[in-house]
């Protein structure tokens, strides 16, 4: 049991780094693409 708990935080946590790394890509491009006009 304890095993699948670790394993359901690991994911979580996976998912949560890859979320914002997705929305630190996005905000930079966003950023990136303001600062060209």
């Amino acid at each position: 049991m304890h095993t699948v708990i670790y394993d359901s935080v690991y994911k979580h946590a996976v998912l949560t780094d890859f979320v914002l790394f997705n929305c630190n890509y996005c905000v930079k491009s966003v950023i990136d693409a303001q600062s060209h006009q």
